[in-house]
């Protein structure tokens, strides 16, 4: 008698076997027999835990064949149109919810009780009947090389799925609630379908599987009332903070940061073991052009038809008044201004209504307000750029997984490479967008060398992807003969229609259609279901069917930039699509991405002329903006013009809306009239990962370091952009008489200079452990002493909080040359020669509680203390052990000391 097994096996063989058998049945012999033995294994590696499977749900054996049976009849008429599998989406979930998209299950399922477990093991069986067949087509484009690794890896990851699928219902914490435990589960193997299987497809060139390039990202909590921030980048921290009950958090992420990665990572790991509810994660693009659904409705969807009946409100109500569901609302900048207000009132009415329910909202930063005006008790977080180390992780984990790359081509020097693009300034700033770091790798893998600015790389992307998954396999990948320019004109065509018509996606035959038209207005002559399945099978830009969207929505965006660079498309009203398009459209954060990639590919010329016009009408933050992010595109002479346009402007038209301070270490106790030094500044938009550095003091600040800009050249001016001029100016000696002039005009607007010149003479005399020529120490001291007389009581301890930093740092780098020993003991001599009795009482009691220089662990320190502990070791070093100024040091230490303690407390 044949065993259940080996029965189920036979079934689910048989099905997979009617879809391969025309491609192998004329090999040799033995070369099929190969090939079905590497099928059998591979289903059998599949099909072996599905009878633990059917014990654990209790399920009778007279009715386990019947289930197996029942599943494979209703796929078999997919056998006979095997281009519905390898043309088709290749995702056994998608093919299992067509095929009951608008029908009820089959009545043997109905009968025997058992939707349940006919929603979890359809799905499975017809991922199989996906997968396999397309590893055999593949092996035959390889020439039926001798490579049997597909199989294992699309059984050993089937298994993994199922695995932890069905562990949620067994585990220790297994929820008592069997309806909620069924539809847990069946979300959980859909999105474990989406995640876990990524890239086991290998005619096309998208990236490998989920766990092998995910790496969390930092969060940061962003605070407005000046607390620290707190930053979350572990994963059992980062769910743990985000499931928190009652919770409502916006994440907010630049293009390519890995937002939705993030939100789907948090949705699986939701639906596991770790926890007991659901999770519903809602694609906000999805919502356009639908009805908004109520509470329930988004749960029944979930859920899927089938088990949307049995979904009453009281049993969804008694979820939501346990709290045992989690909403991630996903990409609220996909919703088209027009609709944000209505997409805002319907999320503030739900997350109301799901009580104390964690309510999660991921976007791209906008231009409107809309994400400000969800309620106070709303928590802001940023998703930070990588960091070194995780830099470091993408890379080496990219070369290891990558399945475009052949074995030879992986043995890269990981830190060497990592090293060299940290260092590269043109490079560096894209390396923390996991985006755009897996485009420099790609790209690198290409050509050995990386081009010069985001655009760019784009661009070589883009042509990369065209071609060089074809050329790599050497293989004609289908009958489609179309150039490199005409492919490019087809997706730009694509993607405009697409942006243009504020579609993140189109329906199949949406997509058709339009290819349909595209091809005409090119004179090409060729199938449009050629051509797109060409695109999404061939390239790694596209994705689909049924759906079709770009790989990324920055790819899409390049593409359209391309167009406003071309300037010969034109929207349906026949208005042309070009840069005055782009100025037209400067205040729809839809086109913030596009504008920054068109100023990347654009002349210069039409830069410029772009950035004069947003000036012209006070749209600083885009004009600054695209100078700051093209910064290097620009003559010195040209930059000037535009920094100087900003500090003759008249200032009251300036919206100076960053609160932003320099760092000052006076006392807690002792803080004159004034509490910090504002630096007057207002955020650029633009596209960097680094979502605090886009800032108006941030680029003052590098025209002044790079000399494009001195103090004489802004004299003049008066108001907040001079007065940031004069801060980089006042800390920046390049030219003695420059900084001179600088020092005896104004101090910035401030009730109190002595603390702007406590502030600048620490800046300025600090750097001298750099190895700044020590002889500049005096008459720096003179020209600030005599620009601000005042101030020459307050120097005594100016030089002891300079002195402390000076001794931290040499304490701390053993290599610093004998020059900056010398800065320091020049500092002593300056300092020697004060007199203790001119220090006010009230800052010298306050240098019990002296603020420290960042990156030190305490945040207060006893200045005098700290310095003579400093001073003490010193005096061992060789170099100061026979110092006079040393001596002389401590002694003005010590009478400090004296007169503090005499002072009442």
């Amino acid at each position: 008698m044949i065993e259940l097994g080996e029965s189920i096996l036979s079934v689910i063989v048989n099905l997979i076997s009617s879809v391969i058998y025309d491609g192998i049945k004329d090999l040799p012999y033995f070369q099929r027999r190969k090939i079905e033995r590497c099928v059998e294994d591979a289903v059998a590696e599949v099909v072996e835990p599905l009878l633990p499977f059917f014990d654990r749900e209790g399920i009778p054996k007279e009715k386990q064949l019947r289930l197996i049976e029942t599943c494979v009849q209703e796929l078999q008429p997919l056998a006979a149109e095997p281009n519905r599998l390898f043309h088709g989406s290749l995702n056994g979930q998608k093919i299992f919810d067509s095929l009951y998209k608008n029908k009820d299950f089959p009545q043997t399922v109905i009968e025997d009780d058992l939707k349940g477990v006919y929603t979890l093991l359809c799905p499975r069986i017809a991922t199989l009947f996906c997968k396999i067949p397309v590893a055999v087509k593949d092996w035959e484009k390889e020439a039926w090389s001798e490579s049997f690794n597909r199989f294992d890896e699309i059984s050993g990851q089937l298994r993994a799925v199922f695995q932890k699928v069905d562990e949620i219902a067994t585990s220790a914490e297994q929820e008592t609630d069997a309806l909620l435990t069924v539809i847990r589960r069946t979300v959980a193997q859909k999105i474990r379908f989406e995640l876990d299987l990524t890239g086991l497809r290998g005619d096309s060139p998208k990236a490998g599987k989920f766990d092998d390039f995910f790496i969390h990202p930092s969060i940061q909590e962003v605070k407005d009332n000046g607390e620290s921030k707190i930053s979350i980048g572990e994963m059992d921290e980062s769910f743990t903070a985000f499931t928190a009950r009652g919770d409502r958090f916006t994440i907010i992420g630049q293009p390519g940061a890995g937002k939705s990665t993030w939100a789907k990572w948090l949705q699986r790991e939701a639906l596991s073991a770790r926890w007991i509810g659901l999770c519903v994660r809602i694609e906000l693009r999805r919502s356009i052009n639908e009805s908004l659904p109520s509470l329930h409705e988004l749960i029944r969807q979930e859920a899927g038809q089938h088990q949307a009946e049995n979904l009453t409100a009281e049993r969804i109500a008694a979820w939501i008044n346990s709290s045992k569901v989690i909403f991630i609302f996903d990409g609220f900048d996909e919703i088209p201004p027009s609709n944000r207000d209505e997409i805002h009132s319907w999320i503030t009415e739900l997350e109301v209504a799901v009580q104390d329910c964690p309510v999660i909202v991921t976007s791209r930063p906008l231009t409107t307000d809309h994400l400000q005006r969800f309620h106070h008790h709303w928590q802001t977080w940023v998703i930070e750029p990588f960091n070194n180390e995780r830099i470091t992780k993408y890379i080496r984990q990219w070369y290891e997984y990558m399945p475009l790359l052949s074995e030879g081509s992986r043995n890269v020097d990981i830190q060497v490479l990592t090293r060299n693009w940290l260092q590269d300034p043109t490079i560096e700033p894209l390396t923390g967008n996991p985006l755009l770091l897996s485009t420099l790798l790609m790209v690198h893998h290409l050509d050995g060398s990386l081009p010069s600015g985001r655009s760019q790389l784009y661009r070589r992307y883009v042509e990369g992807m065209l071609g060089i998954w074809d050329d790599r396999r050497e293989v004609a990948a289908s009958d489609v003969r179309l150039t490199l320019e005409n492919k490019r004109r087809i997706l730009r065509g694509f993607a405009l229609n697409m942006f243009m018509q504020q579609k993140e996606q189109l329906d199949e035959s949406d997509a058709l259609n339009l290819i349909e038209v595209l091809l005409q207005n090119l004179n090409i002559s060729a199938d449009a279901e050629d051509v797109l399945s060409n695109f999404r099978e061939r390239s790694g830009l596209i994705v689909g069917p049924g759906i079709y969207s770009f790989i990324h929505k920055s790819v899409l965006e390049y593409l359209v930039a391309e167009s406003v660079l071309q300037g010969d498309q034109t929207d349906n009203s026949g208005r042309r699509i070009d840069r005055f398009c782009l100025f037209e459209n400067r205040d729809d954060d839809r086109w913030n991405t596009v504008v920054f990639l068109w100023a990347g590919l654009a002349p210069v010329a039409d830069v410029e002329l772009f950035i004069n016009q947003c000036i012209d009408i006070r749209q600083l933050p885009l004009a600054y903006g695209v100078l700051a992010d093209q910064y290097d595109k620009f003559q010195p002479e040209t930059r000037k013009q535009f920094i100087l346009k900003l500090v003759f402007m008249d200032q009251d038209l300036i919206n100076y809306d960053r609160e932003i301070s320099w760092f000052f270490p006076y006392t807690y106790r002792y803080k004159g009239d004034g509490k910090r030094l504002l630096i007057p500044s207002f955020w650029l938009r633009g596209l960097s990962s680094d979502y605090d550095s886009y800032f108006s003091h941030r680029l003052i600040g590098r025209t002044v370091r790079e000399r494009n800009i001195k103090w004489s050249d802004v004299a003049g001016g008066s108001g907040k952009a001079r007065d940031v001029v004069w801060m980089h100016c006042a800390i920046n000696i390049q030219d003695n008489e420059e900084w001179k002039q600088c020092i005896l005009s104004t101090c910035p607007e401030n009730k109190n200079s002595d603390m702007w010149m406590h502030w600048v003479t620490t800046r300025v005399l600090t750097i001298m452990v750099g190895g700044v020529d020590s002889s500049e120490v005096s008459q720096i001291l003179e020209t600030i002493e005599s620009a601000y007389e005042s101030f020459a009581s307050h120097m005594p301890i100016t030089l002891l909080s300079i002195m402390a930093d000076m001794a931290d740092v040499l304490a701390e780098n053993k290599r610093l040359e004998r020059e900056n020993y010398e800065a320091l003991e020049e500092v002593m001599n300056a300092y020697s020669k004060s007199d203790a009795n001119i220090v006010p009482d009230e800052l010298l009691l306050g240098t019990k509680e002296w603020g420290c220089r960042p990156g030190v662990e305490d945040k207060t320190r006893d200045l005098l203390g700290w310095c003579s502990d400093r001073m003490e070791e010193l005096a061992k070093n060789a170099f100061f052990k026979e110092s006079v100024p040393l001596r002389n040091t401590m002694a003005l230490i010590s009478k400090l000391r004296q007169k503090r303690d005499s002072l009442p407390q």
